[in-house]
């Protein structure tokens, strides 16, 4: 399902719901979902299991796809974890329904999607009003960079090493960078 021509959303969601893997897209584009590393996987998984502890937000791990405005169009992504702390909204026209209003996208980069991770990604996701942050997590070092809208403007925040600890004051949560790379850096 990768066309080598642009393509409108709705062609792009038609061929999403026969696909038998996942592809985004992005400015007109169909983007293969790459294969995942071991440390990503358990990287995410940690981190998703860590932020389970919110008991007023649900937490889902990749799968869930999200409709991200950007440039004049819609986008669609697959983010690694979404958090979703209001009630729930989807485009239930699309096959499978689009969330609308997530409070937190992660994404856990690899070689070939850290630059759109950082960059088309990190802008499409925050024209979406719901979204109070977004975090791109490095599955091989202990380092996460925490995009935070604040009404000051958005904030970036590094951390890294595992004797920090990542925090989000919206959610109330403190995780330590230990707890996330406990598999990868034992």
């Amino acid at each position: 399902m990768q066309p080598d021509h642009f393509v409108t959303p709705e062609e792009y969601l038609a061929l999403d719901a026969e696909a038998e893997v996942q592809h985004e897209y992005w400015f007109g584009r169909v983007v293969a979902m790459a294969g995942e590393t071991y440390n990503h996987n358990a990287v995410k998984d940690d981190l998703v299991n860590a932020l389970r502890r919110l008991s007023n937000c649900d937490v889902l791990s990749s799968g869930l796809r999200v409709r991200a405005p950007g440039y004049g169009r819609d986008n669609y992504a697959y983010p690694d974890a979404v958090v979703m702390c209001a009630p729930r909204e989807f485009d239930e026209t699309t096959r499978p329904p689009t969330l609308l209003n997530p409070t937190l996208l992660i994404e856990v980069t690899s070689a070939s999607t850290g630059s759109r991770d950082s960059t088309d990604k990190l802008d499409a996701y925050f024209q979406l009003d719901s979204l109070h942050e977004y975090w791109i997590v490095d599955p091989d070092r202990p380092f996460v960079l925490r995009y935070v809208r604040s009404d000051g403007g958005d904030l970036v925040h590094f951390i890294r090493g595992l004797d920090q600890t990542l925090r989000s004051d919206e959610l109330g949560l403190a995780i330590p960078m230990r707890e996330i790379y406990r598999r990868v850096l034992s």
